[in-house]
């Protein structure tokens, strides 16, 4: 599998909540919360999820990009910073495992041209999983934060 893409993308604005490590209820808190108090500032109506991989396991952040600071108090905002990405695609009905695993082969049999960005402070590798933009087809984008 092969990154299909390579831009650079200015400071991203993120309303949601912090899910800890279940994929299988990732989305629950957000749908709920979505019933009660709909954000108003979306971008668009495309998820995401933005994932941190460290020792102490998985963390899953997921909701919608805003277009400023102002959200409502019960969701949290999160800024991701500005960052040189490289995008590849996967299906989300197939293995995402599998192909998670492709995609992490590519990345280290090019480790001496691309290097991955950690998350803030840490030694944790992220990425952001832009899952609605192609609905119909299930296919999401990956977006991994890299330097030259």
């Amino acid at each position: 599998m092969d990154p299909l893409e390579f831009f650079q993308k200015g400071e991203i604005l993120l309303g949601g909540f912090n899910v800890g490590p279940d994929v299988a209820t990732r989305w629950d808190k957000f749908g709920r919360e979505e019933e009660i108090a709909k954000m108003t500032n979306r971008v668009d109506g495309i998820g995401f999820e933005r994932r941190i991989f460290s020792p102490d396991g998985l963390k899953i952040f997921t909701g919608v990009e805003v277009n400023d600071k102002n959200i409502l108090s019960t969701y949290e905002l999160l800024i991701l910073p500005a960052a040189y990405y490289m995008m590849f695609e996967i299906n989300c009905n197939d293995d995402i495992d599998r192909q998670f695993d492709e995609m992490d082969k590519w990345i280290d049999k090019n480790k001496n041209k691309y290097k991955r960005v950690k998350w803030e402070n840490s030694d944790d590798d992220y990425i952001i999983i832009w899952s609605g933009r192609y609905p119909s087809e299930m296919i999401c984008e990956i977006w991994v934060p890299i330097v030259k």
